[in-house]
């Protein structure tokens, strides 16, 4: 099975011409724009039955939405029940609170002590920063507006299992 992906030149500015080259193309924009935090510009679409994704230009939101979209599709094209991405829920550390309008997928890393699983969420969280995102064995998933306290469980996708 193709799939196509592409990164940058997705969201508005003036440079910004991959989604009009791929529909001038054939593609079949299915979404554009979510509310995620960091990647709300990916696009996807199909090119002639192809799967398209575009992902943002911005490294950690790129690889972002690399791990929630485009993983997800490859383990719904692949012919056997592989999980690349191991989804299982934690607890914060410490009190965390997402104030954004978006879902957000914060970086972090996550360890187990006495059968329990924690994450301890890294404080700076700029989609520039790659160290973050080097550092972290984890994505976690925190709905918008969402005040996690230390007993909540938080899903995580843990980086480490099939990357």
């Amino acid at each position: 099975m193709d799939l196509i992906i592409t990164t940058g030149g997705v969201s508005v500015g003036k440079k910004d011409l991959v989604k009009k080259c791929l529909e001038d193309l054939g593609m079949k924009t299915k979404f554009w724009k979510v509310k995620v935090k960091p990647g709300k510009p990916i696009l996807f679409g199909l090119l002639n039955g192809i799967p398209v994704f575009g992902l943002p230009g911005n490294p950690v939101s790129s690889y972002v939405c690399f791990i929630i979209f485009v993983m997800e599709a490859i383990k719904k094209l692949l012919p056997s029940d592989a999980n690349c991405i191991i989804k299982s829920k934690a607890y914060p550390v410490n009190k965390f609170i997402n104030d954004s309008e978006r879902e957000t997928y914060y970086r972090g890393s996550f360890f187990s002590e006495n059968n329990k699983k924690y994450v301890n969420i890294f404080k700076n969280q700029d989609s520039s920063l790659m160290k973050n995102l080097s550092l972290a064995n984890c994505l976690v998933k925190v709905p918008a507006k969402k005040i996690a306290l230390k007993g909540d469980f938080l899903e995580i996708y843990e980086l480490n299992g099939g990357l």
